[in-house]
């Protein structure tokens, strides 16, 4: 299988396809982790992403596009954000990786190291100097990707639930 991956823009039919999905797995994360109550959830990850991307795909600053192979076959979205870190002199361009999905036949087949390299190389061409992301702490094999490809830990919130 080819390792050679582009990036392309993500087109309005596929943009609402990911939109609704990636909304509904954000929402699905944020219970898991522990963070939200599964009433509601659903309702504040869309409010999420419309204060996020207000002009879905053509929002400014945010790019999200398909994993594509040489032989043509997509397999995996990604949206990054890349603008300057904050303001004034000495601002680094971050890229923000907000989601990172490979499509589930795609899983499994040692595409990960190869498709984060892609993401590397596309936040690389739109300018950023430096790759963030969030990953929940229960998806585990996210967690291990993201150290294979070099990311560390930045910050780390911890929970702990009171009961009784």
């Amino acid at each position: 299988m080819s390792a050679a991956l582009a990036w392309v823009p993500i087109d309005e039919a596929a943009y609402a396809l990911w939109r609704d999905e990636s909304v509904a797995g954000y929402a699905e994360g944020k219970v898991e982790a522990g963070n939200w109550p599964a009433e509601g959830a659903l309702a504040r990850a869309e409010a999420e992403f419309a204060s996020l991307l207000p002009h879905g795909a053509q929002t400014p600053q945010h790019h999200i596009g398909r994993l594509v192979r040489e032989d043509g076959q997509s397999i995996a979205t990604a949206w990054l954000r890349v603008a300057p870190e904050h303001e004034g002199a000495g601002a680094q361009i971050l890229a923000y990786l907000y989601d990172f999905v490979i499509d589930p036949p795609w899983r499994g087949q040692g595409l990960g190291l190869a498709a984060m390299a892609a993401v590397e190389a596309w936040a690389r061409g739109l300018g950023a100097q430096r790759l963030s992301l969030h990953v929940f702490a229960h998806n585990t094999a996210a967690c291990r990707l993201y150290a294979k490809a070099g990311f560390v830990t930045t910050n780390l919130n911890m929970s702990k639930a009171l009961l009784g």
